[in-house]
């Protein structure tokens, strides 16, 4: 009885603490302020090295591609005189021209929107509860990984276990000691039982060895070889040299997973909340990366595992927004501004958590929406974006989702490992007539890493979007003169549906052997 009345006093406790929590919250709302031009703005096209950094110059200059005006920064004094509102100032869109505010008194707006330089005033956010922070204890999720060594030379337990000390640091230079023990263990042990096996199972295994072929690609082969990938891997062309941003929603343990130590990793930055972990998220982005960046041969090899990588949030898993094509708009103007080759992006919006943000099919041109728009522009800073189309292809909507509508870019289809497309797949075309998807790529039964470091499979053009990247990426490698718009044009004339385009394949599956 003093059990059960000490629970229930507990229980109380919590669910007061919690009342409280929430009745202490003042909702918070976001909004998207759109300026008229960029006048009394300081800086000059004539200046670039003042707003852009040498990589995004070289990149542009690299592709005689010029600074124009949506590259100037937004007019610094119209900012200062919208945080002389009372608001906090979240982030700025160059590109589009427009300043995201965030308050939690919504009689500042009309203020904001009577100044002579605002055009207008959306808001893209509310907030009304507290966001739960994720506070699991991530390292112990981690499975040691299961390297496959060769069998060592020597007969005992101790010549074995060194050969698996020695194998597991040549694989794993970046593991860390307790990570390199815990595999030796475990391994040693079954090397030292395989090793009772009579001469006639040793002989008989030997054989079956030499008839089944060492697999390099692993439990990705498919994946890799619907694109004919493999024809770039062998020529060199790994990515070596390119940078790739993923734009994602989160990336769950990427930097405790030991099947990933050996990526590129040059940075993270999250634009949901400003400083925050982006490894203490969401795990889909971890997933997105790994069908690119992984490089365990025998078990599973990426599509560009020679990559460097930025790994950028912009989706809020608590809420589905406009605020987030806010986020996603500066994330893709932070990937221009540290010089990203290519980028991934596995996310797509059609509705939102309000109706009447819905997306309307007829908006769905390339520009109308935020972040399409930002799209849209890619190509002419030298970059090539890579979109799923969305899995909307058995729902209601069935249409891609934005920006997946952006021109110049490759949006990317479902297929399954046949080479047919899967039923989820969203499908074109865009409301001004062009074709989508543009190209396709496996995306069902895709392997990729769990949470846990080990492997598994998932669905989604999220999936295909990230393998296309990966091969992509190659191909520019392999072509480095040229431009983004041109790879862009190339990769759909490599699609085996190039004659004849449609709604569902779009240019069709490359063959990045030609």
């Amino acid at each position: 009885m003093k059990t059960f009345a000490f629970l229930l006093a507990t229980l109380l406790c919590t669910l007061t603490a919690t009342a409280q929590e929430t009745t202490d919250f003042k909702p918070t709302y976001k909004y998207r302020i759109q300026l008229k031009d960029k006048k009394h703005n300081p800086y000059s096209l004539k200046r670039p090295a003042e707003f852009l950094s040498q990589k995004s110059i070289a990149r542009r200059q690299r592709q005689h591609l010029k600074v124009n005006k949506t590259d100037l920064p937004v007019t610094p004094q119209y900012v200062e005189q919208i945080k002389a509102q009372g608001v906090a100032i979240c982030s700025t869109s160059k590109w589009n021209n427009t300043v995201l505010v965030e308050t939690s008194d919504t009689l500042l707006i009309p203020r904001i929107e009577a100044l002579p330089f605002v055009s207008g005033v959306r808001k893209v956010a509310t907030y009304s509860r507290p966001r739960k922070k994720n506070t699991a204890d991530r390292h112990a999720l981690i499975k040691p990984e299961e390297p496959l060594p060769s069998p060592a030379e020597g007969n005992t337990k101790d010549d074995r276990t060194e050969a698996v000390r020695e194998m597991f640091k040549q694989t794993h230079p970046n593991a860390s000691a307790d990570s390199i023990e815990i595999a030796v263990r475990f391994f040693a042990d079954t090397f030292m039982s395989n090793m009772r096996m009579d001469d006639d199972e040793e002989d008989d295994e030997a054989a079956a060895a030499e008839e089944k072929p060492f697999n390099y690609y692993g439990q990705a082969t498919r994946q890799i070889e619907q694109l004919h990938g493999q024809a770039l891997h062998e020529r060199g062309f790994r990515g070596r040299g390119m940078t790739i941003a993923i734009i994602d929603g989160g990336f769950y343990n990427a930097d405790i997973i030991p099947m990933l130590s050996q990526t590129t990793i040059l940075g993270t930055r999250d634009f949901v909340e400003p400083g925050n972990d982006v490894y203490g998220e969401e795990s889909h982005g971890m997933m997105v990366l790994s069908c690119i960046a992984t490089n365990t041969p025998g078990k599973f090899v990426g599509t560009a595992p020679e990559a460097s990588f930025w790994l950028l949030r912009s989706e809020d898993g608590d809420s589905e927004q406009p605020v987030e094509e806010d986020n996603w708009a500066a994330a893709v103007e932070f990937a221009d501004s540290v010089g990203a080759d290519v980028v991934n992006t596995s996310l797509g919006y059609s509705k939102y958590d309000d109706p009447a943000d819905k997306i309307k099919y007829y908006e769905m041109d390339g520009h109308t929406c935020l972040a399409s728009n930002s799209a849209s522009m890619m190509a002419s800073k030298g970059m090539v974006l890579c979109n799923s189309a969305g899995n909307e292809g058995d729902n209601q909507w069935k249409l891609i989702s934005v920006p997946a509508d952006a021109d110049d870019v490759l949006t990317v289809g479902a297929l399954t490992s046949e080479g047919n497309n899967t039923q989820f797949s969203s499908l074109g075309n865009t409301a001004d007539g062009r074709i989508k998807p543009d190209v396709m790529a496996m995306g069902q039964a895709c392997t990729v890493l769990s949470t846990r470091g080990t492997l598994t499979t998932a669905s989604g053009t999220s999936f295909a979007s990230p393998i296309m990247c990966g091969m992509v990426t190659c191909y520019w490698q392999a072509h480095p003169t040229l431009t983004a718009l041109e790879v862009v044009k190339a990769v759909r004339a490599l699609g085996d549906n190039v004659e004849h385009p449609d709604n569902v394949f779009g240019f069709g599956t490359p063959d990045f052997s030609k």
